[in-house]
């Protein structure tokens, strides 16, 4: 009797260990999406997929949740006993250029330890009227106990002249879940297997491999074009032997990784236009009416959350000018022959002394993290791709969470 009561326990063990290990097996390689957000700048983020971006200063893998950001699952319902806490921004607090174990949210939460919880939707290439649009649309439903606005102080000002706040926001404050999940959420585990089988109808259809080879590089899925000589010559306007001239004297090596799709363009770019005389060096690049709309929805984030006893803190981060600025010119006089720096950078110190001034002024809790990221001995950007690199992320990680530990005491 004893005999067969352990090879029935043995066997019921068996059984749920490989359930389990198929069960993880499949989250590896499936995924069932359900984007709850309007804007996904990758279509296999909004797809649940995986990409690999290999550039000159870092390779990484990014892997999306079923809900389109890259994190964990994300559990509508709040742990009992737990803080949670929502990180909003753009590719800074995505993470781009590091694992997601090394970005500063996740650094934030290490330090916190136990009693905490995070839940990080920031996305690439976004600013503050997405934050507020994320925030609404199911920020508030996801009941956090503080946001986090991950503000850098570049990007998150261009064009905000073209977005001003709408008069009315609608506030959701549950989260939607489309069919797909609906079908598959109970016993989801059997329907999966159903559905890889092709036995269950329309949930095959949720189905989507996450690991699917890419044949493209990370910029090519970002600008959905072929990255070649000829994309950034007519990205400028310019014909190909124009482009040539103009790049004749630059870095031969960075060309070479930036044709085939290994760094981020962005610096490329100016320096190109800079070279071709556009756009006219008296001109502002910012204008008024960047800063006054871009600070509306950082004011109108506040207010819808603490409408909604959400606390709020903005975490401000610089340009890479404003912290590793010795080592940007140099590289910058020496890939691309800029003897001096585009006026814009200039105009970014102005911009963050103005809304350190409002946000203080306006009673918005704020940290400033450019000074701690200036006085580190090592580089904190990547000098190429201009993104935080690990160091800075574990300094801005290392300022900020005292602050939120501050919130909850």
């Amino acid at each position: 009797m004893k005999t067969m009561y352990k090879e029935f326990l043995l066997f019921s063990c068996t059984i749920i260990f490989s359930l389990f290990i198929s069960e993880n097996i499949l989250r590896y390689f499936y995924v069932i999406p359900s984007p709850i957000g309007n804007y996904y700048p990758l279509e296999i983020a909004k797809l649940g997929k995986a990409i690999h971006i290999d550039q000159m200063e870092f390779d990484i893998w990014y892997e999306y949740n079923s809900s389109g950001f890259r994190d964990k699952e994300i559990k509508v319902k709040k742990p009992v006993f737990q803080k949670r806490i929502l990180f909003v921004g753009d590719s800074i607090t995505e993470g781009f250029g590091v694992s997601d174990t090394k970005r500063y949210s996740n650094q934030i939460l290490e330090h916190l330890g136990f009693g905490y919880e995070g839940i990080n939707v920031a996305q690439l290439a976004t600013n503050p009227p997405t934050y507020l649009d994320n925030i609404a649309k199911f920020g508030v439903a996801l009941k956090p106990d503080l946001v986090v606005m991950g503000f850098f102080i570049g990007n998150d000002f261009m064009g905000a002249n073209g977005s001003p706040l709408p008069q009315s926001i609608p506030v959701n404050k549950e989260i939607d879940s489309n069919d797909c999940f609906q079908v598959l959420q109970d016993k989801w585990f059997n329907l999966y297997f159903l559905a890889i089988l092709g036995d269950f109808g329309d949930a095959e259809n949720c189905l989507i491999s996450r690991l699917d080879s890419q044949d493209k590089n990370f910029w090519e899925l970002y600008f959905k074009k072929n990255i070649d000589k000829s994309f950034f010559a007519n990205l400028h306007g310019l014909t190909v032997p124009a482009f040539d001239k103009i790049v004749s004297g630059f870095n031969a090596d960075v060309m070479d990784e930036i044709y085939a799709g290994r760094v981020n363009s962005s610096m490329f770019h100016e320096s190109v236009n800079l070279h071709a005389k556009k756009p006219s060096s008296d001109k502002s690049y910012y204008i008024e009416d960047d800063y006054l709309n871009t600070y509306d929805y950082i004011k109108k984030s506040r207010e819808i959350l603490y409408n909604h006893q959400i606390q709020f803190l903005v975490v401000i981060i610089p340009d890479m000018d404003q912290v590793n600025s010795k080592e940007f010119r140099e590289a910058s006089m020496k890939d691309f022959l800029i003897s001096e720096i585009p006026s814009r950078f200039q105009e970014l110190r102005s911009l963050r002394e103005r809304l350190v001034h409002d946000l203080s002024v306006d009673d918005i809790n704020f940290i400033d993290t450019t000074n701690a990221l200036k006085n580190s001995p090592n580089l904190s950007f990547y000098i190429y791709d201009n993104h935080l690199n690990e160091n800075g992320h574990t300094i801005v990680g290392e300022e900020v969470y005292p602050v939120i530990e501050k919130y909850f005491e």
